[in-house]
This record gives structure tokens, C-alpha cells and sequence, in this order.
């Protein structure tokens, strides 16, 4: 009888081993002291990417290069970039309540060198080519973006071009990508689809669209919890040509440091690998320095925890001598650019009499405008016709002589909808701004039943409606009128 041979394992995942003294990166698995050959499942042998870590070149040119290239004043953003990619494998480390890693996003116009600068980040680990997938809409679908995060599980990945995906579609991938799981996915038959794979990492996201701004056009709980998940660096228009001035850097990246991968991340690794204990309590101590000291703050803990995993990260490589950034300039931007955001968010969202200003301006070409509102149930009337020309469905009416306004309950309710905002709130804020009504015929909310063309030329039949204070939208026109709310709403009057 023969003996059993040593356990086979495949590996479906890159990353830490379940006992710690482990760490695979493509179908190799780097231990303190050896690199050795190790088995990977098919899904990552049909991406090519168990043959696409590995080492090029040697770790002192890519270390030379890399302080060329990227240490000097005003490239703290970049630096940055660097620290996260090296945090990556120590989260799971760490074990953070609630904290899966966050994508680090940079966005701007194009030509600004985002994708490069997170490549060269990643090819601490591996090759450049290997550590970024096309997440552009053409490139790869939800459900191939998530199982390529599972298969990364602890090394850095760069999610490239994310360019032109909607708000409903960068809710979807942040959400997952920080909660360390994609979204359960069932098949036809029922069944859980994929194998769910964890992932405890930083990616990165580059683009051109500001994501800030893109996710605010929700509902604001939604857009807050959202915009919270991503710490985006938008750079601005010709922030490379300043900053690079007299560098060739596409050409030193194309022709140097493109060969020169995959050394300083084993030389990291193992160092974290032989001082595990030390490593977390670092990060501890660096947390301990920077507790929630306001409702702000405690919001803001994801980014907190990303800033202070890539400083400790920062600190070994230093140690190492990998990086040679100052830190501390790095640790001042770091906390600045948390300000930042924290503006930037604020800015993105309205204030509820904003939404209703918006709401009522959008009404241009869709409110019937006559000069009185005839009574029809005796049947003897002349039906008036628009004193102005209707570009769309009616979804208001104003009279003017009788200074009257009506508006469509069911119009109000879509726009909400549309607009990222709860019908309830957009309908509480027309209440406490004095806009509605209260008839006697009238639900809590102000909504009646009324022909919005009654006595015109126009046909339509009785909807759910309001009635508005003629004489505050008349100020409001006339108050509110701005770039972004050009005539709040048409009031012509008699």
C-alpha cells in the first residue's frame, strides 16, 4: 500500500495563508525564508494571472527610481498612492472592527499620470500589467470587477477607467468594495452564484468624473454613507506638468521601472511576516493618537483608518529603506486633504429649499399658464387658451388673474424620485417654506383632486394636486433666481 503523499492544495486567492507564515502571490507563495511553487484554482489560471507576479529587474532601481520620480514637494498625493498599495496585506492584520479597506480614487482630466502612479504602486507585488483590470463599462461587467477583488483578496488592485459608470453603478462597486464582499448574486435554480469570496484590501480607482459629485445625485443618507467609502484625490488640470517639470516620467516608467516589480513587496512581506505582533500594535498606537473627537470625525473613521494603515506601512517601508518620503509632510496632507473632503461633500449636497427651488424651476415648459380659471360644471364657458406654448405634459397651472397656482402631486413625487430626495421630505419643506395650501377638501399633505387644464384648450383629467402660495412664489421668483436656478418658476403675472 502506498503512503500518502503530502496534501495538495489549490489556491483560489492571493494573499496570507490561514496560519500567517504564508503570503501567495501568483502561483507562488512567499514564506520568511523561501519562495515556493504553489498549485492556482482555473479561474485564476484563465485570467493569466498565475504566472503574472513573480520579480523583474532588481529592488534597488526600483527603489531609485521611484524616489526620482516621486519624491519631491507637492507630490504628497502621489506618495500616498504608494503607502496605501504596502497597507493593503495589513488590514486583515490589523482587524479593524467594520474595516475591509476602502478604494482610493484619483480623478482629473486626462494626462495627469493616475493610472501610472497606482501601476508603479502595485508592482511592489507584481508585475504592473497584472495588477489592474479595465473597469470601464466596455471593459468588464459588476460580476468580473468582484471576482477579480476575491481573487486579490490582500494584495493592491487598480480598478482603471472607471469613467462614465452611473451613480446607481459606483454605489453598487464601493459598497461591496468596502464591505469586503461582493453583493449575494442567485441564480435561475436559486442557488448562491460564485463562492463569495472575502476580501480584506485597498484598491484603487482612477478616472475622470469628480465620484464625489457623481454619488451626491442620491438620496442624501445614501449619497453620505456612499461618498464615505471612497477617499478621492482629484488632481487638478496640469498637475503633472508643473510638478514633473524637466522628468520624462512615461519614458523612465515605459523603459526602466515598467522590468523592475515584485522584489520590495516579498522583502516587505516577510518583515511583516516575522514581526506580526509589533506591526498591529503600531497601528493601535497610531490610532490611539487620533481619536473621533467630533460627529465629523467619528463619520470620517474610514478614512482615518486608511491614513493611518498607510502611514504604519509607510513607516516600515521607510525602515526598509523602500520609500524615502517624509512622512510627517505626508501625515500633514493626509489629515488636510480629510478636511477637504469633508467640504467637497458638504457642497454636493442641497439644502431641502434648494431641492424645492429646483423642483419648481424644472417646471418651465410644463405649467399651463392662462389668465383666469374658468368654472366648467354649469357648461357654458369659453375654454382659454396658453398663453404659452407647452413643451411637455402639463404638470402645473398658473392663473394669473386670479393669481392661483396648482401643481401635480404625482409630478412632484417623479422628480423626487429622480432627483435623489424623498418625496415626503421635498413635500415637508414646501409645507414649512408656506408654499401649500390647505384647503378644506384637502388631505394632511395638501393634495386634492383637481383638472390642472380645467377651462383651457388643453384636455386632461382630474390628478392628485396641490395648491401653492401665489404670493411666495412670486418672491421666490423673483428671491431665488440663479445660475443654477434660472427662473425659479414661470411666474408671469397679470
Amino acid at each position: 500500500i502506498n503512503a500518502a503523499g503530502p496534501e495538495v492544495i489549490t489556491n483560489s486567492a492571493f494573499g496570507w495563508t490561514d496560519d500567517g507564515q504564508g503570503f501567495i502571490l501568483g502561483g507562488e507563495t512567499v514564506t520568511a525564508t523561501t519562495v515556493q511553487p504553489s498549485l492556482c484554482s482555473a479561474n485564476i489560471a484563465k485570467l493569466g494571472l498565475n504566472t503574472g507576479f513573480g520579480v523583474g529587474g532588481s529592488r534597488d532601481e526600483w527603489v531609485s527610481l521611484v524616489d526620482r520620480i516621486y519624491n519631491r514637494v507637492g507630490a504628497e498625493p502621489l506618495q500616498f498612492v504608494f503607502c496605501v498599495a504596502l497597507a493593503s496585506p495589513l488590514i486583515s492584520i490589523a482587524g479593524i472592527s467594520g474595516f475591509h479597506g476602502i478604494p482610493v480614487a484619483i480623478t482629473g482630466t486626462g494626462g495627469l499620470g493616475k493610472s501610472t502612479v497606482c501601476k508603479v504602486a502595485c508592482s511592489a507585488f507584481g508585475h504592473m500589467n497584472s495588477m489592474f483590470v479595465d473597469a470601464s463599462k466596455a471593459g468588464n461587467t459588476f460580476n468580473a470587477l468582484m471576482t477579480r477583488a476575491g481573487i486579490f483578496r490582500h494584495v493592491p488592485l487598480l480598478f482603471d477607467e472607471v469613467t462614465k459608470r452611473t451613480k446607481e453603478e459606483m454605489t453598487d462597486m464601493l459598497f461591496s468594495l468596502s464591505n469586503g464582499v461582493s453583493k449575494t448574486r442567485i441564480t435561475a435554480n436559486g442557488q448562491i452564484a460564485g463562492d463569495l469570496q472575502p476580501w480584506d484590501f485597498f484598491s484603487f480607482l482612477t478616472g475622470n468624473d469628480d465620484i464625489t459629485a457623481l454619488l451626491a445625485a442620491q438620496d442624501r443618507a445614501t449619497a453620505g454613507a456612499t461618498q464615505m467609502r471612497c477617499f478621492e484625490i482629484p488632481l487638478p488640470s496640469g498637475y503633472c506638468d508643473v510638478l514633473f517639470a524637466g522628468t520624462d516620467v512615461r519614458k523612465l516608467v515605459d523603459t526602466q521601472l515598467q522590468e523592475c516589480y515584485g522584489h520590495v513587496g516579498r522583502e516587505y512581506i516577510r518583515y511583516v511576516m516575522k514581526h506580526r505582533k509589533q506591526v498591529r500594535d503600531m497601528i493601535f498606537k497610531l490610532r490611539a493618537q487620533f481619536p473621533a473627537q467630533d460627529s465629523d470625525m467619528t463619520r470620517e473613521r474610514f478614512y482615518m483608518d486608511t491614513v493611518i494603515l498607510a502611514l504604519a506601512a509607510g513607516t516600515i517601508a521607510q525602515k526598509l529603506g523602500i520609500l524615502r518620503f517624509d512622512l510627517k509632510l505626508l501625515l500633514r496632507w493626509a489629515l488636510k486633504h480629510i478636511k477637504t473632503l469633508r467640504v467637497l461633500r458638504k457642497a454636493t449636497h442641497n439644502t431641502d429649499e434648494e431641492y424645492v427651488a429646483a423642483m419648481l424651476a424644472s417646471l418651465n415648459g410644463r405649467t399651463l399658464v392662462t389668465t383666469t380659471l374658468p368654472e366648467t360644471r354649469g357648461g357654458r364657458y369659453t375654454p382659454e387658451a396658453p398663453l404659452e406654448i407647452m413643451r411637455d405634459v402639463v404638470a402645473a397651472r398658473n392663473v394669473t388673474k386670479g393669481r392661483r397656482f396648482f401643481l401635480s402631486a404625482k409630478y412632484t413625487n417623479e422628480w423626487a424620485r429622480d432627483n435623489g430626495i424623498t418625496h415626503m421630505a421635498l413635500v415637508d419643506t414646501m409645507d414649512k417654506m408656506g408654499l401649500i395650501k390647505h384647503q378644506a377638501k384637502a388631505d394632511k399633505q395638501g393634495i386634492f383632486f383637481f383638472n390642472l387644464a380645467q377651462g383651457s384648450t388643453i384636455s386632461s383629467a382630474k390628478s392628485r394636486c396641490f395648491e401653492l402660495n401665489y404670493d411666495i412664489l412670486v418672491g421666490m421668483d423673483a428671491d431665488l433666481t440663479t445660475d443654477a436656478t434660472p427662473n425659479v418658476v414661470p411666474m408671469r403675472t397679470a
